[in-house]
């Protein structure tokens, strides 16, 4: 129940981010990046959901490396495997809106930074710990 509220609210804050910044966004393909100790299929569910509100878009939900084991890598690493996997897809050469959960949110934070070449256009960063984190439960 929690789960699928907080799924909700999450794309109900995604879905107009995409739609009111920028009239020719419209149309720009979205690039998904998955978190540590995960792969491209955990992504699947926020995929389907956006797919329910943009079905003309083309969505990429890129695998950093080989998934599981690849997320405990060297960040510059993954970017590199991010910058490789988005300048061979032909449909990312205009542009993109990239969103990344948890640490897939920091690769493409770094990629942005480092090359954004394909660029990113809207970044999301979702469940990111963008300044860190502090303590533990």
């Amino acid at each position: 129940m929690i789960r699928h509220y907080c799924t909700n609210i999450i794309f109900l804050i995604i879905i107009p981010t995409i739609f009111f910044n920028s009239i020719f966004a419209k149309n720009l393909p979205i690039v998904l990046l998955h978190g540590i100790l995960s792969d491209k299929y955990a992504m699947i569910p926020a995929e389907k959901h956006i797919k329910k509100y943009l079905p003309d878009v083309y969505i990429k939900s890129i695998n950093l490396g080989e998934g599981i084991m690849t997320s405990l890598c060297n960040m510059h690493d993954q970017v590199k495997l991010l910058k490789k996997e988005m300048e061979n897809d032909a449909h990312l050469k205009d542009g993109c809106i990239m969103i990344g959960h948890s640490q897939g949110g920091l690769v493409a934070r770094y990629f942005i930074e480092k090359y954004n070449k394909p660029r990113v256009y809207i970044y999301i960063a979702w469940g990111t710990p963008e300044h860190g984190i502090f303590g533990s439960p």
